[in-house]
């Protein structure tokens, strides 16, 4: 992640912000396979379901470079299979959209981790309290990019879904595929099952009951929800944190960073535009070839073959006190 908010907003910066003819022509055709693209990845992470769960979230790993995979292989891979389709260019849409996502991850996660801490800590204690500042600072990133640059199209994945109908599943049905051999229908299962979890996950995160059923289960003395308490939107945050919150170090290196979130926005389009132009200007055929040449970074790390176990340096404070409201 980025929540899926945050993601369409950089794949509509690109698009909005000057990508040449060939590219900007194949996403207006299929704008919904486009921004299904873009939060394709974290389809594997909501399947809840414990018996297929670490086949699923091997998958969503391995899409992520987790553990320093060549996280390109799978895009390339991907985008091989689309070409075989003669007569769908919906599906180098959705490629496209998968490319995003690729650029989106690893500009903002190294940040993201500093200030959040390890979310991948051996301690328990230490870990949940790093995944709930993570998903705190991605439900304020979300929102704080609405307050500037509200998205009109798409606001919803179930919407984005009926809209995209059969050439939807036919994409999704590629990155499955990738990871599940034929004969694998338990992990084809659980993908579906986890992209409708996902589906109707976004649209509760939405309503205030839900986070307010949690907020006063937490008082009570149960931190356990909070996790998923920080996933919810109508919750009261301090967005100005955003605009003011400046210096962050890499997680790996400890190198000092002063860019900004916004500017880590800004970038994150700089970068999706910029790859677009470059395939622009090569016949799809060639994207695959061009694609390889490219650093594989880890979309955790946003280095090379970087596994997260090498990220040592994360930011002390406690940022829910400077995110959060009190209601």
């Amino acid at each position: 992640m980025p929540k899926e908010l945050t993601h369409w907003q950089v794949a509509r910066g690109a698009v909005s912000g000057g990508v040449a003819g060939p590219v900007r022509d194949l996403i207006a055709q299929a704008p919904d396979l486009y921004y299904l693209g873009a939060v394709a990845h974290d389809i594997p992470f909501y399947d809840l379901s414990a018996a297929a769960g670490v086949s699923l979230e091997r998958m969503g790993n391995h899409l992520h470079g987790v553990n320093g995979e060549n996280t390109l292989v799978p895009l390339c891979d991907i985008l091989t299979e689309s070409l075989r389709e003669p007569g769908k260019d919906y599906l180098l849409a959705f490629c496209l959209g998968l490319l995003t996502h690729f650029v989106t991850d690893s500009t903002f996660h190294p940040a993201v981790y500093y200030l959040s801490g390890n979310y991948f800590d051996p301690d328990p204690a230490r870990r949940n309290r790093a995944v709930f500042h993570h998903r705190l600072l991605e439900t304020g990133l979300d929102l704080w990019l609405q307050t500037r640059q509200p998205l009109l199209y798409s606001q919803s994945l179930a919407g984005l879904w009926r809209s995209a109908g059969r050439r939807g599943q036919e994409a999704l049905s590629l990155l499955i595929e990738r990871y599940a051999p034929a004969g694998d229908e338990g992990s084809r299962r659980h993908f579906w099952r986890a992209w409708r979890n996902q589906r109707l996950l976004q649209s509760a995160f939405k309503w205030s009951v839900p986070w307010r059923i949690l907020r006063f289960y937490r008082r009570l003395g149960h931190p356990g929800g909070a996790k998923l308490e920080a996933l919810f939107y109508p919750q009261p945050l301090n967005l100005s944190f955003f605009e003011t919150r400046a210096a962050w170090r890499h997680p790996v290196s400890g190198d000092l960073n002063e860019t900004t979130l916004p500017a880590l926005f800004a970038a994150s389009v700089e970068k999706a535009i910029d790859l677009f132009n470059k395939l622009g200007a090569r016949p799809p055929q060639a994207w695959a070839d061009f694609l390889r040449t490219l650093p594989p970074v880890s979309l955790e790390t946003g280095l090379a073959y970087v596994p997260v176990t090498e990220m040592k340096y994360f930011l002390e404070e406690d940022i829910s006190r400077s995110l959060q409201k009190s209601p």
